[in-house]
């Protein structure tokens, strides 16, 4: 059963550029107890400055949904 999670409960990191929220831990990121769900294994709330963003970068067998608000 998924369980509520408050905003303030979800680690995050300030980049000044990215503002990221990771709702799951993966890797040194995310809060330990907020485990990914199945295949979902990272979900983001990302704020990312105007004329900025990821350089290229590799991923590979994973498919990224963006949303952009």
């Amino acid at each position: 059963m998924l369980q509520h999670k408050q905003f303030s409960e979800i680690s995050g990191a300030d980049a000044g550029w990215l503002k990221a929220k990771h709702h799951f831990a993966i890797g040194p990121y995310g809060n330990p107890t907020h485990k990914p769900i199945g295949n979902l294994i990272v979900l983001n709330d990302d704020e990312i400055a105007p004329h900025t963003g990821f350089g290229l970068h590799h991923h590979a067998d994973v498919e990224i949904v963006s949303y952009i608000r």
